[in-house]
């Protein structure tokens, strides 16, 4: 009976797995598949980059110890229903380890975090996996429109590669 069961919820799980529905445009990185690319004004100034480059997003971080998270972004718009849960993987090749900050957010002022996250990345490539779950604000509010963004300025005197990225609806227990 115990095996009959496994066996079924295996199924299940693989069918579902199978059926699983990327929320982005694609899992790669680039300008047509609607990502863009922030970068504070003096951290450009003193040499910070990112470049869409074969799927990937290419980040290097200047060495200055000024650097905050959101200095530099790479984000896509995204509209994810409130209280839901969702899986983020994706792969980074950094060159040095450290945390960079997952938000999903408001996408105008006054940029209202609605579900976020640190992913610590070791040196070298390797598949991260972080679990979102939107909520309103405060005051109850959850406005449009809406993106998600890998924050990585404070990791100073790095190139962080990214690409796989997939945003998954988790299903309801």
């Amino acid at each position: 009976m115990n095996v009959v069961k496994m066996t079924v919820a295996a199924v299940f799980a693989a069918s579902f797995a199978l059926n699983a529905e990327n929320l982005l445009k694609a899992d790669s990185f680039s300008k047509e598949n609607g990502w863009n690319v922030f970068i504070n004004k003096p951290v450009a100034e003193i040499g910070a980059t990112v470049k869409f480059d074969g799927g990937k997003a290419v980040i290097n971080l200047p060495a200055t110890t000024e650097n905050k998270q959101h200095f530099i972004q790479v984000y896509a718009p995204l509209e994810l229903v409130q209280g839901k849960s969702y899986k983020m993987t994706f792969t980074a090749d950094s060159t040095k380890e450290g945390n960079i900050h997952i938000s999903y957010l408001l996408s105008k002022a006054p940029y209202t975090s609605y579900a976020n996250g640190n992913v610590k990345l070791a040196v070298g490539s390797k598949d991260y996996e972080i679990t979102l779950t939107p909520k309103a604000d405060s005051k109850g509010g959850y406005d449009s429109p809406r993106s998600i963004r890998f924050m990585t300025g404070a990791l100073a005197e790095s190139t962080i590669t990214l690409s796989k990225v997939v945003i998954e609806e988790v299903p309801a227990k």
